[in-house]
C-alpha cells in the first residue's frame, strides 16, 4: 500500500494488513498463500532437507495459511466474499481450520484445469505447452465458482510441472484473471447491485472491476 511492502510473516503487517481490510471493505478478497510447504513435491523431497529449516518453513507457512483463513471468515461474518487458491493436491486442504472453512454453509469449492485458462509453461526445447495444473477455488461467491468450474477434455498435451517449469505456472494468466473479474461482476449483479457500462467494457477486457 503507497509503496510499502507487506510480510505477513510479522504480525504488525498482519495487524495492518487487517485495520485496513475493515476500513475498506472490499466485496471480494483473493487470497493465494504460498503452498510450497503444503505441495506434494516438496513433501517428497522433506528426506533431503535440513529438518530445522524444515520446520521453521513449515510454522511460517501455517502462519500465512491460517492468516489467510483468519481475513476470510472476517469477511464471511461481514456478509462479503473470499476467493482461496491452492492446487488440488495441497495437503493445505487437510488442515482443520481449513475444514472448519469449507463446512461453512456458503462456501463451496471447484477444481479447475487451468491450461483452460491459457496456462503455460516451458520446456527445456524451449517449447510452450499447456499446463494443466488441477487448481481448487473456494469460495463464498457462487458466480465466481461457476466462471471457474472448467475442466480439460484431453484434447492437448499438457507439459508436467517438475525440473524447474512451475515456475511459469505461478503467474495468473490473462484469462483466469478475466474469468474471477466476470465471476465477481455477475455475483455482484446477484446481489442486486449495478455495474456501469465502461466498468463493463473494462472488466471484459480483463482489466478492471467495478
Amino acid at each position: 500500500a503507497q509503496g510499502r511492502s507487506w510480510d505477513f510473516l510479522m504480525k504488525k503487517d498482519r495487524v495492518r494488513a487487517r485495520e485496513q481490510i475493515e476500513r475498506e471493505k472490499p466485496f471480494l478478497l483473493v487470497g493465494s498463500p504460498p503452498c510450497i510447504y503444503y505441495s506434494t513435491l516438496t513433501q517428497s523431497n522433506y528426506s533431503r532437507m535440513d529438518p530445522l529449516k524444515l520446520a521453521r518453513r513449515k510454522a511460517e507457512a501455517k502462519v500465512l495459511l491460517h492468516f489467510a483463513m483468519q481475513i476470510y471468515e472476517l469477511h464471511v461474518r461481514a456478509g462479503r466474499h473470499f476467493l482461496h487458491e491452492h492446487p488440488q493436491s495441497a495437503s493445505s486442504w487437510q488442515d482443520s481450520r481449513m475444514k472448519k472453512m469449507l463446512a461453512h454453509p456458503r462456501v463451496n469449492t471447484v477444481v479447475a484445469h487451468l491450461c483452460q485458462y491459457g496456462m503455460k509453461t516451458v520446456g527445456d526445447d524451449g517449447l510452450w505447452q499447456p499446463a494443466k495444473k488441477a487448481t481448487r477455488f473456494a469460495s463464498s461467491a457462487e458466480e465466481v465458482l461457476r466462471m471457474l468450474d472448467r475442466k480439460c477434455d484431453g484434447a492437448h498435451v499438457h507439459r508436467h510441472l517438475t525440473q524447474g517449469h512451475a515456475k511459469h505456472a505461478a503467474v495468473y494468466p490473462p484469462e483466469l484473471c478475466r474469468a474471477i473479474l466476470k465471476g465477481i461482476e455477475q455475483q455482484r449483479i446477484r446481489e442486486g447491485c449495478k455495474r456501469p457500462s465502461h466498468a463493463e467494457k473494462r472488466v471484459e477486457r480483463g482489466r478492471g472491476i467495478y
